[in-house]
């Protein structure tokens, strides 16, 4: 609808503040007060320029331009904005669609302009909603400022560990290079090494398999004449404590013949000492003459295993040895205490010592020719040869396979 001329007055510049002393029109944005400048012929132009009108129809109630910008302090266009001052808080611009429509929008307007014609009254709260605005942002500032002297301090010891860490990977780089270098000094000494340790090796199995060449069947031989000298040897120093066992005890104490009981006690001591001897004379004694045979062949065959090895055939020789020295020390006190029973008592009449005189003197002539025949043998074999090669192999397989 239109007003007249004194209400249209009212309507251009009630309760309109002032730009350099000129008023400004209700609910107009000051920045847009040059805009509405009424030209010479009094017109306004619609801001979009669609159109121009009478400067009197600006703000009349009655929507002119399409965009609305005809009526910034009315709610006349529905697309139009009202400027809200909000002397003492920030200015707003609301939807002319909420002017005069029976609602304080403290949210936009808090100085209560956008009711200017309504039946409620808002008053001005922009004191107290712009003091609470102001201290709400000075509590963001602070908060803001605390945030950014952390968030700084933040940085500063990220810079700080990142200083520290750059500095630690540069030592712990470095220490991985001296070890790589280190792991690569000591690699290629362990491939050095190792490449000795193989020609070493080769050395030798060449050199071994040149010793097998050249003494392998000696010393095999050697091992086999040394064995067969051993089984005889071993019968006798069992033949030997048996009788010597049988004297132990059957000799009658009563008699207390002084040689008789001398030998005795030494005996005594010597199979206390050795009591398995004892056994293996006495397994002996059980073992016909076809079993004995037998166990013998089976020894022999157990040995034949190391003959395919000269550093084994060695090694076995070496025991044989041994064992022959043993051996033969054992038969030579063995003997020694039968001979020296023939100096018993003869008045006594002592039926076991008299029963192992009598048996030494068989056993002594079958120990004789059984002697002789091991000489026949060791001459036939050529022993002394034999065992001339295998003292030269010793060393030799010893230097390059040395025993554990």
């Amino acid at each position: 609808m239109r007003v007249g001329l004194v209400s249209q007055l009212v309507f251009l510049y009630a309760q309109a503040g002032l730009i350099q002393g000129k008023p400004v029109l209700r609910g107009l944005d000051p920045r847009l007060a040059s805009r509405y400048e009424p030209s010479s012929d009094n017109m306004f132009a619609c801001l979009d320029g669609s159109q121009r009108i009478p400067f009197g129809r600006v703000n009349d109630d009655y929507c002119d331009c399409a965009d609305g910008s005809d009526e910034p302090g009315t709610s006349a266009c529905p697309n139009g904005t009202f400027f809200c001052a909000n002397a003492g808080h920030v200015p707003g611009t609301l939807s002319a669609s909420r002017v005069n429509d029976g609602v304080c929008d403290y949210d936009v307007c808090c100085d209560g302009s956008d009711e200017w014609d309504s039946l409620i009254k808002c008053p001005n709260k922009c004191a107290e909603i712009g003091a609470k605005r102001r201290d709400d942002e000075e509590k963001l500032a602070q908060a803001n400022d605390a945030g950014m002297r952390k968030l700084q301090e933040l940085v500063a010891q990220g810079r700080e560990l990142r200083r520290t860490k750059s500095a630690e990977l540069e030592h712990k780089r470095a220490e991985l290079a001296k070890t790589e270098q280190e792991y690569s000094v000591a690699e290629a000494h362990k491939n050095e090494l190792e490449q000795i340790q193989r020609d070493h090796e080769t050395h030798n199995a060449n050199t071994m398999q040149q010793l097998t060449t050249e003494y392998l069947e000696p010393v095999v031989q050697y091992r086999k004449e040394l064995a067969a000298q051993l089984h005889i040897l071993r019968a006798h120093r069992d033949t030997l404590i048996r009788l010597l066992k049988a004297v132990r005890d059957g000799h009658n104490v009563e008699f207390n013949d002084e040689a008789v009981a001398k030998v005795v006690h030494e005996y005594g001591e010597y199979a206390e000492a050795l009591p398995y001897m004892e056994e293996a004379a006495q397994a002996y004694v059980d073992e016909d003459s076809k079993a004995r045979k037998e166990r013998e062949l089976q020894m022999d065959r157990d040995s034949e295993e190391d003959d395919a090895s000269l550093v084994l055939c060695v090694g076995a020789v070496d025991i044989a040895e041994n064992e022959l020295r043993t051996v033969n020390d054992d038969i030579s006190v063995l003997l020694g205490w039968m001979r020296d029973l023939e100096g018993y008592n003869r008045n006594y009449h002592d039926l076991a010592v008299k029963g192992a005189v009598v048996a030494l003197a068989d056993f002594e002539t079958a120990r004789e020719r059984e002697m002789s025949d091991v000489s026949s043998r060791h001459e036939a074999a050529n022993i002394g040869e034999l065992k001339s090669k295998y003292e030269e192999a010793k060393p030799l397989v010893d230097a390059i396979a040395p025993a554990d």
